[in-house]
C-alpha cells in the first residue's frame, strides 16, 4: 500500500503524541532531561565559560550539538522511526565525546573544525577522535557507557545493514510480510526507553566534562538526581505484572558491569587495544 508525504508526515507527529501520552513517565523523564541540558550550558546559573581559550566556546557549541541531536532522537524513536533515531543518537555520543576531547585543548579544536579539509587532516581527527579507540582511557571512564551505545546506534541506525531493513518488516493479519517506515508499536516504547537511557548518560558524561567550569553545582546535582529517580519510575512503568525481583533489581541498580563487560568484547572482536587493567575497576 502506497502512503503520501502528507500522511507519513501526520504519523510521526500522531505516533510520537500517542506514545508520550500513554507512558506519562517518559515524558517526565524526558523533560527533566531537556531542562538538564538547558541548566548545563546556562551562563547565569551554571557554565562559566574563560575569556581565554577557543576550546570553552566550541564545548559550548558542542553542548548544544548534543541536546539537539538527542531532541531529534527523541522525536523520531517515539514515532516508530527507529533507524533515524539511532543516527540521531549516535551524533548526540559524538558531540559529547568530542567535548571530552576539546576542552582546554585549542589544537584539538583545529584538528576538529579542518578534519574535512585533507586526508592528512581526516586521519589526524580519527586517530584523536576516534570512537572507541580515542576514548579506552581512564579519563574518559565517564564516557564508557556511550562507547557501547554508539557501537549500537552505528549498525542499527547509520550503516545500511539487514537489521535496519528487518525492524521494518511487519507481519499482516493475512501472513504476508510488509514494510513499514514506523517499526510496530508494541517496540517503540522500548526505544524510547534506550533514548531516554542514553539521554541520562550523556547528562552524566557531561556534568562530568564540564565539571571545572560549572557552579552552584549543588543544585545541578539534585536536578541530575531527580532525573534518576525518574527514569527509574519510567522504566518500572513497563514491566508487565509479576515481573521478577531480578528485573525490578536491574532497573533500580542500573547493572554497569554488564556495560564493562560489552565495551571489553567490543575491544576484543575489533582486536583494540588497551591496558589490561582499565576494565577491572
Amino acid at each position: 500500500m502506497r502512503e503520501s508525504i502528507t500522511k507519513f508526515r501526520e504519523q510521526i507527529e500522531r505516533n510520537s503524541k500517542t506514545v508520550l501520552e500513554a507512558y506519562p513517565k517518559f515524558a517526565e523523564a524526558a523533560e527533566i532531561i531537556n531542562q538538564t541540558f538547558w541548566d548545563l550550558t546556562d551562563h547565569e546559573t551554571h557554565l562559566t565559560i574563560p575569556k581565554k581559550g577557543k576550546s570553552y566556546g566550541a564545548v559550548e557549541g558542542l553542548c548544544y550539538g548534543a541536546h539537539g541531536s538527542w531532541v531529534h532522537a527523541l522525536i523520531f524513536a517515539s514515532a516508530g522511526l527507529t533507524s533515524e533515531a539511532y543516527a540521531a543518537l549516535r551524533r548526540a555520543i559524538e558531540f559529547t565525546a568530542y567535548s571530552a576531547k576539546i576542552l582546554g585543548k585549542d589544537k584539538r579544536v583545529e584538528l576538529w573544525e579542518r578534519r574535512s579539509e585533507s586526508t592528512k587532516s581526516r586521519r589526524a581527527f580519527a586517530g584523536s577522535f576516534g570512537i572507541p579507540t580515542a576514548y579506552l582511557q581512564e579519563k574518559y571512564r565517564c564516557l564508557f557507557p556511550l562507547l557501547v551505545a554508539f557501537e549500537l546506534a552505528s549498525d542499527l541506525g547509520v550503516h545500511a545493514n539487514h537489521e535496519v531493513v528487518a525492524l521494518g518488516m511487519q507481519r499482516q493479519k493475512s501472513g504476508d510480510l510488509r514494510y513499514s517506515y514506523h517499526e510496530d508499536k508494541g517496540q517503540v516504547w522500548r526505544r524510547v526507553a534506550l533514548v531516554l537511557i542514553v539521554g541520562r548518560r550523556i547528562i552524566q558524561a557531561l556534568r562530568a566534562i564540564l565539571a571545572k567550569q560549572l557552579r552552584d553545582t549543588d543544585t545541578l546535582d539534585a536536578q541530575i538526581a531527580l532525573l534518576e529517580r525518574s527514569l527509574r519510575d519510567a522504566r518500572l512503568e513497563t514491566l508487565p505484572e509479576g515481573a521478577s525481583r531480578e528485573a525490578v533489581d536491574a532497573i533500580r541498580l542500573d547493572d554497569q558491569a554488564a556495560i564493562i563487560e560489552i565495551l571489553k568484547k567490543i575491544c576484543d572482536r575489533d582486536e583494540i587495544p588497551y591496558d589490561p587493567g582499565l576494565f577491572d575497576s
